[in-house]
């Protein structure tokens, strides 16, 4: 006991100092990739051993994390992101011949982010997951004001300056940008500081809300209002922030702004619509985007604001250039600003030059301004990337150029940031100022451009199905679903700007690092309202045999005398009857709910032989990735499916590790484990997780999915304990004996439709089949046939055949009688059967069953070595049987045919059963 604790001290400890320095990495990276963006101090980090050290610590965790942890690949369809990584690497293999650092760097980082950040706070619990969010947003907020408040100083001031980039003597004009009408500070590009300041205004919101929350839990103390000046804090933070969006002139940043803005604005209305006495849902809707476009106008009033009070005129100064020209020049200026709501000014006084040099409107080419080096001695300084007469900034030609690239490779694509560079290497039209790396301005695109049709699918195909997800949450579970609304405005915003900018999905920027941080608190946030949300029941039977459902039937009663109330079973309609068995169930009201599904049968295997191999893993795969999908495609009842999404069970109880047991596993893998008896299998091999698993599947389970398919089994119910084979790691528990809970067994004989017959009373010869090939693929009808022939040439007419449920009767009437009744066998052999009976079977549940249920020696022939295969703890089972019985000599194992015949020939010879017992029989039919 003692080992086992120290043992968990240490883990926790392991995982204590994981996790702080997971912390520590994420900081760095948000301070490290915060200065790539600050101009002019990126060139002080620009060296590439930094971005390689931080990967390379980043891998050092994420290997750390697999062998300890086992969390970074169990985070939901993470595998169809490194799918993606892999298929775009096999397009940077095929298409890259230069430049493969650059190609294969964010992919690298993606691989980091979709491991180490989103596969780790995917296991965590949402409060941790939102404390580190909001940590790191917290010193990404400071830092980014720190940049807002200078940007807005050499704003008021009208401060510009510029500095020299290392390596290429090109001067850069930085600061108060007054001939374009926007304050960047130290950014390089507006839509950089747009973005931050949009992500920076949500985390803000974030920490006053949270702040003020708890200032309001602490009533009138002390740390209330230390806690309520936080917020107001942060309310000044997100207000610094919104001036600098403003002024930043990014219109991609003012859609990511609004869109997501509107629609929480619209979900708060609708989350508090019942308690303003708006019940109607039309009405509801109506107040929706009533908020949501209240919302947007205000944020459009303070933007009109800002510019009109902070921005002066815009002057554009025009020298003495051609009449023709004059005019084209003039709508250019005011195209590229007047839609940014600046006023713009055109005079003539010769002051200095910004957009043109003297009387050659030539110069100016596509969003470049080229000066002159006279100019440059005068120290006049031009920015280099100014607005272009292009409504798009190129957009439209980067993205047209992409088209043209995916037309030639639509499969595979041309490799990560290669896009530009294939195109210019192979003749297809580009923008002037294109330069071999660059992005194309749309990361959609830029997916699929870099990794082909295939690669986008792979995203779309992890990407989708999460925010799906979450938006359904939001839907159907208002109150609950209201911690959502932060990680989702982030996630939008992100998703909305990347349409014109290439900056999340597969680059090395902070964007990305903070696009996947609000993944990761947004799919924990889902996960946690859901099983909030959930209606808790007491247990789930998962039952696929008439065996397994009597049994369970059985084990609920006696649960629910002992206080369980919430029962449900699920039924795998595999064998005849299965169906009118379910509504005979239901009529019993012993469950809840009743539900059956149909199993998906395919031949895929049969025809295919090696590729069902390859197919099975992946069947597999998307069984326990996907529980809903799967049950989805096989439930007879989409009503059924709803409930058990919303539902959450404390126990299953299950008989065998089936895909059928496994899609409920995967679903409800916090639920514990009860096993009830399938019959001999239950006796005869322990560890059934792992009998009938490959090395490599519990490899798979243990270190990719967190063993979240695992079956820890809490306790076992079978008939006869004393015939386990093997001693189980987990209590063992009788099943209740049915002949002594007459009400119970009453029950199961109305479930079962069972009506007593005097047919096994008339035969002394019993044959129960099975189906064999699951044992031993070989063994087919014609062996069969041949096993059937020396009975009915020995037995004659004193043989009667009972078909297993999952088999055809129709090959069996040839030779013998056919039980025709459909009684549960094993309500059969608790109503007796003759001493002098024989019953013949390979090795199945239904010969030892009157033994089982109701102490009865009944004579057995086990023909079992004659079929073959996989009979593992057989022979032990059988040693079992012959301690327990009175006179073991009645126990026969055949190994070959010449062998039963003679046991056959044997016990024909020995007396028949009195036909005063097949009187008495018939009578008590009657």
């Amino acid at each position: 006991m003692s080992r086992s604790v120290n043992e968990s001290i240490k883990h926790e400890n392991k995982q204590q100092v994981f996790n702080t320095l997971w912390g520590v990495l994420l900081g760095v990276f948000v301070i490290f990739l915060f200065t790539r963006r600050l101009a002019p101090l990126e060139f002080a980090v620009a060296n590439r051993y930094i971005p390689l050290l931080l990967l390379m610590a980043g891998a050092v965790l994420i290997v750390w994390d697999f062998v300890s942890f086992h969390r970074v690949l169990s985070a939901p369809r993470v595998l169809w992101i490194l799918g993606f990584v892999l298929w775009s690497t096999l397009s940077v293999a095929l298409f890259v011949t230069s430049s493969r650092s650059v190609s294969l760097s964010p992919l690298l980082y993606t691989v980091m982010c979709a491991c180490l950040i989103y596969g780790v706070m995917a296991d965590r619990t949402v409060e941790e997951n939102t404390t580190t969010v909001l940590r790191l947003g917290t010193l990404y907020l400071v830092l980014q004001s720190l940049v807002a408040i200078a940007t807005l100083v050499v704003f008021l001031l009208d401060i510009e300056f510029a500095y020299v980039i290392p390596g290429t003597d090109r001067v850069v004009e930085q600061g108060y940008q007054s001939q374009y009408g926007r304050a960047w500070g130290f950014y390089y590009e507006a839509n950089f500081l747009g973005i931050a300041s949009v992500i920076c205004v949500w985390i803000a919101a974030a920490l006053a809300i949270r702040a003020w929350k708890k200032g309001s839990s602490e009533g009138a103390s002390n740390g209330s209002w230390r806690h309520r000046a936080a917020a107001i804090g942060w309310v000044i933070f997100g207000v610094l922030n919104l001036v600098i969006w403003a002024l930043s002139g990014s219109r991609s940043a003012m859609v990511a702004l609004y869109v997501p803005l509107a629609l929480a604005a619209g979900f708060s209305v609708w989350i508090i619509a019942p308690r303003i006495r708006i019940s109607h849902t039309i009405t509801q809707v109506g107040a929706c985007v009533l908020a949501g476009l209240a919302a947007i106008a205000v944020a459009s009033g303070f933007h009109f604001t800002v510019m009109h009070t902070l921005v002066p005129l815009q002057r554009a100064t025009l020298s003495t250039i051609d009449e023709s020209a004059r005019d084209r020049v003039i709508d250019a200026i005011e195209g590229a600003y007047g839609r940014n709501g600046f006023d713009v000014q055109i005079t003539t006084n010769p002051e200095r030059l910004y957009l043109l040099s003297h009387g050659n409107l030539g110069r100016y080419s596509g969003d470049m301004a080229i000066l002159d080096e006279a100019d440059m001695s005068e120290g006049v300084l031009v920015r280099q990337d100014v607005e272009s007469i292009d409504d798009s900034n190129l957009r439209f030609t980067y993205w047209k150029m992409t088209a043209d690239v995916v037309k030639q490779h639509p499969i595979v694509g041309v490799g990560s940031r290669n896009i530009t560079t294939y195109a210019l290497e192979h003749g297809i039209p580009v923008s002037d100022e294109a330069v071999p790396g660059n992005t194309v301005l749309d990361a959609y695109l830029e997916v699929v451009g870099s990794s082909g049709l295939v690669g986008f699918l792979l995203y779309a195909c992890f990407l989708v199905p999460l925010l799906w997800t979450g938006l359904a949450q939001l839907r159907r579970r208002k109150n609950d679903a209201a911690r959502l609304i932060f990680p989702a405005c982030m996630i939008a915003s992100y998703m909305i700007f990347v349409v014109f900018l290439s900056d999340v999905f597969v680059d090395f920027t902070i964007n990305t690092l903070f696009f996947w941080l609000s993944l990761g608190l947004f799919v924990s946030t889902v996960s946690h309202v859901q099983r909030q949300s959930a209606q808790v029941r007491d247990g789930l039977f998962i039952a696929d045999t008439p065996v397994q459902i009597l049994n369970a039937l059985t084990l609920a009663m006696q649960e629910k005398s002992e206080g369980a109330r919430t029962l449900d079973v699920a039924i795998l309609d595999q064998f005849e009857g299965a169906q009118a068995l379910a509504q005979r169930l239901e009529n019993e009201h012993v469950f809840s709910n009743v539900w059956v599904f149909t199993p998906r049968r395919t031949r895929v295997g049969a025809r295919l032989g090696w590729v069902s191999r390859i197919l099975r893993p992946v069947a597999t795969l998307w069984i326990y990735y996907h529980p809903q999908a799967t049950l989805r495609r096989h439930a007879h009842n989409e009503s059924a499916l709803g409930k058990l999404s919303d539902r959450r069970y404390r126990t299953l109880y299950l008989s065998f590790f089936t895909h059928f047991s496994d899609t409920f596993r995967a679903l409800y893998s916090d639920a514990s484990v009860v096993l009830f008896e399938d019959g001999l299998g239950t006796y005869t091999t322990p560890h059934l997780a792992s009998r009938y698993r490959s090395s490599l599947f519990h490899w798979y389970v243990h270190y990719v999915m967190n063993d979240r398919i695992g079956y820890p089994i809490q306790r076992a119910y079978v008939w006869q304990p004393r015939l386990m084979t093997y001693e189980p790691s987990y209590p063992v528990v009788a099943m209740p004996d049915l002949r002594e809970h007459t009400r119970t067994l009453q029950r199961v004989k109305r479930v079962f439709a069972y009506a007593p017959s005097p047919e096994y009373h008339e035969h002394r010869f019993i044959y129960l089949t099975q189906p064999l090939s699951e044992k031993n693929p070989r063994w087919d009808k014609e062996k069969e046939a041949e096993l059937l022939d020396v009975l009915t040439r020995i037995v004659g007419d004193d043989l009667l055949i009972r078909v297993h449920p999952r088999q055809n009767k129709d090959f069996y009437r040839r030779y013998g009688e056919i039980d025709e009744g459909g009684n549960s066998w094993e309500l059969q052999s608790l109503d007796g059967l003759r001493d002098d009976q024989v019953l013949i079977s390979a090795f199945s549940s239904a010969q030892v069953m009157a033994h089982v249920l109701s102490h009865q020696d009944i004579t057995q022939i086990f023909f079992y070595p004659i079929v073959g295969g996989d009979w593992a703890g057989v022979h032990t089972l059988i040693e079992r049987l012959e301690d327990s019985y009175d006179d073991p000599t009645r126990i026969h194992t055949v190994t070959s045919l010449a062998d039963l015949e003679h046991h056959l020939e044997d016990l024909q010879d020995e007396p028949d059963a009195a036909s005063t017992d097949v009187d008495r029989m018939k009578d008590h039919c009657e």
